[in-house]
C-alpha cells in the first residue's frame, strides 16, 4: 500500500501545474481531479487487495508448511508404531519358538518376561506363571546364590558374561548344564533397569563329555591291562603305532622302541605273509574295513608263535585312513591243543572204524560159524547114518547064498531061511532106499552151506577189495547183501525180515563203508529185538527216494530208546548194551558223513521200536555191475 503515495504525489503535481496554468476550462479540470481521485482510489484499493492476497498467500503457505509436517509427523508415527507393532510380533514369535532359554529380569533379579522353552525348563504351562518369580523358587540355594550374586555384580558394573557353564541343581535334586550368557538390561537413556539372559541346554554334551571321559579311561585301562594284544595309531596325531604290553610280550617286542607296521611283516612266517599282505593292499585301497586272520610269527628267538590277528580302520569323509587298531591274540596253546585233538581224533576215528571193520569180519565169521554148524551136523547125521546101516546084512545074506549055490532053488522054496530071503531083499531095498534119501538130503543140505560160506566170503571179499572206491549202486542190492550177511543170527532168532522197496535212483558211494552201516544197524536191530521181548520179531527194511539223497530206513519194534539216550546215540563210547564198546554207531555215522551223507535215528521211547535211516547221496547215473567174486579159494577176512 505504501508504494501507491509516489503515484499519488505525481498525479498531484500534474494536476496542480495543469491548474496554475489556467490552460484547461474549469470544468475539465473538476473532471480531472474527480479522475484523478478515483484512479488514486483504484490504486488504494489494488494495493491494499494486493497486499492482503499476499498476506493471505504467505499464511497459506505457512498453513500448508505446518499442514505437511503434521502429516508427516503423523505418518512417521503411524510408522513407528507399525514397525513396533511388526517387532513386538517378531518378538513374541521368537519368545514362542526360541530353542534357548531367554528371559529378562529387573533389578531384584525377578523375572519379567521370558520364552516358552524358560517356563517349560521350569515345568510351567506358559511364561506368564514366571513373571515375579526368581531362581530361589526353583534351585536349591547354592546355585540360586550364585546366579543371584552374578546378576547383581551385573547390574552394578554393567559387565556381562559370556559363555559361563552352569551346573544347575533344581529342588528336586536332578541336575542340567547350560550355557549361559547374561548382559544387563537398559533403558533408553541408558540407566541399567535389570539383567537379561539366553542359555542353551548343554546336559546332553555334558553327558557326552563325562562318557567320553570315562570311555577314554576305560580305553586306556583295557589297553594296558588287556589279556591280547591292542595296537593303535592315528594318522592325525603323528601315525605313530601304540603297543600295549601284552602285544609286546606276544611278539616279544622291547619296550624302549617304537616300532611300526613294517615290524609285523619281518616277524611274519613266510608261507603266511602273502596273505597278509594282500589283506593290508585291500584295506589301504579301500576294499575292506576290516578283517581277521590266523596267522605265524618267527620270533628273535626262533620260536613259532601262532597269532589271530585282527584289523579295524576308521575313514574320514574322504575315504582316507584315520585311525587303525589291531587285536593280536596268543593262539599258539589253541592250536597245539586243536592239534592233539585233531590226533586224538583221528587215533579215535581209525579205532572205530577198525572196530566198525572188526564188527563186519565178525560178522562174516559169525555167519561161517551158524553155516560150519549146519554143516557138522550134517556130518553127524551122516556119520550116524552110516554106522546104523544095513550094509553088514547084505555081506552076510551074500554068503548065505553062496553056502546054498548049489541047491540054491531048493534052499530058496524049501528052507524056511530061504522062503524068508525074498521079503527081507524087499525090507532091505526099502531101508537102504531111505538112507540113500537121508544121505542125499545131508548132501545135499552140505553142498548149500558150503556155498553159502562161499556166497559170504566171496561177498566179504568183494566189499574189501573195493575200499576207498567211490561207486554207482542200487540201494536194493546193498540193503540185500547185508541181509544175506546176517541171515543166519536173523534166522536163528526168529525175526521176520519185511522189504518196502520202493523205485530208488541209484547211490554214489563206497560198498564196504555202506555194508558196515548196514551190518551194524541189522545186528543193533536184532539184539533191540531180543531185548523187546515181543514174541514176534519184525525187522521192516524200506527204501525212500528223495530230492538229491536216497534214505533208506532200518526199522524195528524192540526196545526203542530212551529220550535221554537219543541225543547221545551217535557219541564216541556211548552204549546201552552190556557188552557194547560204543565204536559201532560212532564209526557209522562218520562213515556215512564221508560219504557226503548222514545216519539218523528216531524213537518214541523205551518199549516202542526204533528206526534209523540212512541217507545217501543220489547219483546221476545207472549203477554198474558189480565185481566179479574172487576165485573162491582165497579167503581174507579184511574188513
Amino acid at each position: 500500500m505504501l508504494t501507491s503515495l509516489p503515484h499519488a504525489f505525481f498525479f498531484t503535481g500534474i494536476l496542480a501545474q495543469t491548474w496554475a496554468a489556467r490552460s484547461l476550462p474549469p470544468r475539465w479540470l473538476l473532471a480531472a481531479g474527480g479522475l484523478l481521485l478515483l484512479a488514486l482510489a483504484g490504486i488504494v484499493v489494488w494495493q491494499w487487495t494486493r497486499h492482503r492476497s499476499r498476506r493471505l498467500v504467505r499464511k497459506c503457505a505457512e498453513l500448508e508448511r505446518e499442514n505437511g509436517w503434521l502429516g508427516q509427523k503423523i505418518l512417521d508415527q503411524e510408522k513407528r508404531e507399525t514397525e513396533l507393532r511388526r517387532e513386538n510380533r517378531f518378538m513374541e514369535v521368537f519368545m514362542h519358538s526360541v530353542a534357548d532359554y531367554v528371559y529378562f529380569k529387573d533389578t531384584q533379579s525377578r523375572f519379567i518376561r521370558c520364552s516358552d522353552a524358560t517356563a517349560r525348563k521350569f515345568g510351567k504351562a506358559s511364561p506368564a506363571e514366571l513373571i515375579g518369580k526368581t531362581d530361589f523358587d526353583f534351585f536349591r540355594d547354592e546355585h540360586a546364590r550364585r546366579a543371584f550374586e552374578a546378576e547383581q555384580q551385573i547390574i552394578r558394573t554393567g559387565r556381562p558374561l559370556v559363555g559361563l557353564p552352569e551346573k544347575e541343581i533344581f529342588s528336586d535334586g536332578h541336575v542340567t548344564w547350560s550355557l549361559t550368557s547374561k548382559m544387563p538390561l537398559r533403558d533408553e537413556s541408558g540407566h541399567i533397569i535389570g539383567t537379561f539372559g539366553i542359555g542353551k541346554d548343554m546336559t546332553e554334551l555334558k553327558n557326552a563329555e563325562q562318557e567320553m571321559r570315562q570311555r577314554e579311561i576305560l580305553f586306556r585301562l583295557i589297553f594296558e591291562h588287556a589279556p591280547v594284544g591292542i595296537s593303535w595309531k592315528r594318522t592325525d596325531l603323528g601315525g605313530i603305532y601304540h603297543f600295549n604290553p601284552t602285544f609286546r610280550r606276544i611278539l616279544d617286542l622291547p619296550a624302549e622302541t617304537m616300532p611300526d607296521d613294517s615290524r609285523l611283516t619281518e616277524l611274519t612266517h613266510p608261507a603266511d605273509l602273502p596273505r597278509h599282505q594282500e589283506l593290508h593292499r585291500q584295506v589301504v585301497s579301500g576294499q575292506l574295513d576290516n578283517y581277521a586272520i590266523e596267522k605265524r610269527f618267527v620270533l628273535k628267538d626262533g620260536r613259532l608263535v601262532w597269532g589271530r590277528l585282527s584289523v579295524a580302520v576308521v575313514r574320514n569323509e574322504a575315504g582316507h585312513i584315520i585311525q587303525e587298531i589291531t587285536i593280536l591274540e596268543d593262539i599258539t596253546e589253541r592250536k597245539r591243543t586243536e592239534q592233539e585233538l585233531a590226533d586224538t581224533y583221528r587215533h579215535l576215528l581209525d579205532a572205530s572204524r577198525f572196530a566198525g571193520m572188526a564188527e563186519v569180519a565178525t560178522g562174516v565169521l559169525h555167519n561161517v560159524g551158524n553155516v560150519l554148524n549146519s554143516v557138522n551136523v550134517s556130518v553127524n547125521i551122516l556119520a550116524d547114518n552110516l554106522g546104523n546101516s544095513r550094509l553088514g546084512s547084505v555081506t552076510k545074506l551074500s554068503a548065505l547064498l553062496h553056502e546054498h549055490a548049489g541047491d540054491l532053488g531048493t534052499f530058496l522054496t524049501t528052507d524056511p531061511k530061504g522062503q524068508r530071503i525074498l521079503p527081507y531083499l524087499d525090507t532091505l531095498a526099502d531101508h537102504l532106499t531111505g538112507e540113500q534119501q537121508l544121505r542125499l538130503k545131508e548132501v545135499n543140505s552140505l553142498r548149500e552151506n558150503i556155498d553159502h560160506m562161499k556166497d559170504i566170503v566171496n561177498m566179504q571179499q568183494n566189499y574189501a577189495r573195493v575200499v576207498g572206491v567211490v561207486e554207482t549202486l542200487s540201494p536194493v542190492d546193498l540193503l540185500e547183501d547185508a541181509v544175506r550177511m546176517n541171515a543166519a543170527a536173523l534166522t536163528r532168532h526168529d525175526v521176520e525180515v519185511v522189504r518196502e522197496f520202493n523205485t530208488a535212483a541209484p547211490v554214489l558211494v563206497e560198498r564196504h563203508k555202506v555194508l558196515q552201516i548196514l551190518i551194524n544197524l541189522i545186528r543193533n536191530a536184532k539184539y533191540a529185538l531180543d531185548e523187546g521181548g515181543r514174541p514176534h520179531k519184525r525187522l521192516v527194511l524200506k527204501i525212500e527216494e528223495g530230492g538229491p539223497a536216497v534214505r533208506l530206513f532200518i526199522i524195528d519194534d524192540g526196545i526203542g530208546i530212551a529220550p535221554e539216550n537219543l541225543a547221545r546215540i551217535f557219541a564216541h563210547g556211548f552204549t546201552t548194551r552190556k557188552d557194547g564198546h560204543g565204536f559201532g554207531l560212532c564209526s557209522s555215522a562218520q562213515a556215512a558223513k564221508e560219504m557226503n551223507g548222514s545216519l539218523t535215528a528216531h524213537s518214541d521211547g523205551v518199549g516202542k521200536g526204533a528206526t534209523f535211516i540212512l541217507e545217501l547221496p543220489r547219483a546221476a547215473t545207472e549203477p554198474r555191475a558189480p565185481a566179479p567174486a574172487p576165485d573162491a579159494a582165497r579167503v581174507e577176512l579184511t574188513a
